[in-house]
């Protein structure tokens, strides 16, 4: 990854959402950057998935996220990362953000960490302090009794409280909005002791 003058002033948080489709975790990006945003910092959310969507739209996508339509998008993100594993994190570090016109940020906040190699990625860059949160719901997940429940897309990251689930925080998103507000909050005031300050 490039450096950038940013390190002079510290690095980055960069906030990895990762669970299951439909738990809320572009709801909680949102309610995350709102926080952020309120208290003057600049914050934007990104998402691995944009680079694969863009792709599938010029090979004529219509833009339903249906079941076959997922299955489409899973099937192109796949053999990218067969040519490349790193293929859409470095379409979004190193294209999406570097080259926005608001960059550098103070935090980033991606909706759709998937993957261990995409942490990985971003962990390797002198640029950001990684924070890695689970958003889980099992009420909301759209995709059970789906053959796209199964894909790898959707379980190469641990569930919570299994083997492996070494995440910084989690988002319980199984009630209310109130309190999936609140325990945004919660997440950003849990960050601040951990950060490096810019």
């Amino acid at each position: 990854m490039p450096t950038s003058d940013k390190m002079t002033f510290g690095r980055t948080v960069c906030i990895l959402l990762s669970g299951k489709a439909g738990v809320g975790k572009t709801t909680s990006a949102q309610i995350l950057k709102d926080i952020y945003s309120k208290r003057g910092l600049n914050v934007e959310n990104f998402s691995f998935a944009a680079g694969v969507k863009a792709e599938a739209r010029r090979m004529g996508w219509n833009g339903e996220k249906d079941e076959k339509g997922r299955k489409f998008l899973q099937d192109i993100g796949k053999v990218a990362r067969e040519y490349d594993k790193d293929c859409w994190a470095k379409m979004t570090f190193d294209g999406l953000i570097m080259n926005n016109d608001n960059y550098p940020f103070d935090v980033v906040i991606i909706d759709d960490y998937r993957f261990p190699n995409e942490g990985n990625y971003v962990r390797n860059s002198p640029l950001y302090h990684v924070f890695e949160v689970r958003v889980f719901a099992p009420n909301r997940e759209m995709l059970k009794g789906t053959e796209n429940y199964l894909d790898v897309s959707e379980n190469s990251l641990p569930e919570v409280g299994t083997v492996g689930a070494n995440y910084f925080s989690f988002i319980d998103n199984c009630t209310t909005m109130d309190d999936l507000y609140e325990q945004c909050g919660k997440l950003v005031k849990d960050i601040e002791p951990n950060i490096i300050k810019w």
